[in-house]
């Protein structure tokens, strides 16, 4: 009995002891990948802190745009997209014709217009009594024909006078007629200027955009080319507003692109995002800013092309230093 008894207690511990092993395994395996974690934000807060600064920034390119001054017509487009434009160079010409009433010449033309109502007026008058003086004279002859007496003789010559004087008026109105209408032609109410405006580029710099055709219609105001300077690429980023002991004008930064190149680059200045754009923000102690903008140019200029061509793509900024 006393062996048997020993028997089972040597079989319960062999059955018990995989237990316990197992969940210490579990346990180690849980405080092992608990301090991979502390040990990970520990490292990334080291090197965040004490020796790695990063922020994400946009490649960008300064752009002129060149609208037009005043509505009128897009005569000639004389550079295309991708031209390379030197200083005081053509880049397209404007014109506009205005149309102003000249007052005195309105009143002129409505006085012509008056007076030739009134001559055509008078010239239907003339007529109807010339018919009427006609049509009185045939019949007074008419009558007259056997046997004239002196009083229809004088009446017959009377008419005829009367007759001769109408036609010799509406001769003279016609011609009245004729001269006034040609006045009216010649009148010119409205004077046409004639402005044309060349619009010069102010920069040495690439056409980046062409927004109209020629012979389009542009108001004022309206964009009608964009240039972007070649040399004025740069980088816009945000760096946290822990990174203030850190960002200095003319340091430098390294930048990865997303195909995994490297550049270097320069802090050209930085600004405090809660304050105006206009004023640069120089002391921590002013105001806490949420991040800083912050201006990078290439160290190197024979890096400006390579930056182009990641033109509004984001990219990594990396500072490394030591405290």
């Amino acid at each position: 009995m006393i062996i048997k008894n020993k028997l089972n207690s040597l079989s319960h511990g062999r059955e018990g002891k995989p237990k316990i092993e197992n969940r210490i395994n579990i346990f180690r395996w849980f405080y092992f990948l608990l301090l991979i974690v502390i040990f990970s934000t520990l490292l990334d807060y080291l090197l965040s802190n004490f020796y790695l600064k990063r922020a994400t920034g946009v490649v960008t390119t300064d752009k002129i745009e060149y609208p037009a001054r005043f509505d009128g017509v897009l005569q000639k487009i004389d550079k295309q997209k991708g031209d390379i434009v030197d200083i005081n160079e053509t880049l397209f010409t404007v014109v506009s014709v205005t149309l102003k009433e000249d007052d005195i010449a309105k009143k002129l033309l409505l006085d012509t217009k008056n007076r030739i109502e009134k001559i055509k007026a008078q010239i239907a008058i003339d007529k109807e009594l010339l018919h009427f003086k006609t049509k009185k004279l045939i019949k007074l002859k008419k009558f007259s024909i056997l046997e004239l007496y002196d009083k229809e003789k004088q009446e017959i010559k009377s008419l005829e006078a009367e007759i001769l004087k109408i036609k010799i008026d509406i001769k003279l109105l016609r011609v009245d007629l004729v001269a006034y209408k040609n006045i009216l032609k010649s009148i010119t109410v409205t004077n046409k200027t004639v402005r044309v405006k060349n619009y010069l580029s102010k920069y040495k710099a690439e056409v980046q955009q062409v927004l109209k055709n020629e012979s389009e219609y542009v108001k004022k105001g309206e964009p009608v080319m964009v240039l972007e300077k070649p040399q004025s690429t740069k980088i816009i980023a945000y760096f946290r507003k822990s990174y203030i002991e850190s960002l200095e004008i003319g340091k430098e930064v390294t930048i990865l692109f997303p195909d995994n190149t490297k550049s270097l680059g320069i802090i050209k200045d930085y600004y405090s995002q809660l304050l105006s754009n206009d004023y640069k923000y120089r002391d921590a102690k002013l105001k806490d800013p949420t991040s800083f903008k912050v201006i990078i140019e290439a160290k190197n200029k024979e890096d400006i092309q390579r930056w182009k061509k990641f033109s509004h793509i984001r990219v990594k900024i990396r500072i490394y230093e030591w405290f």
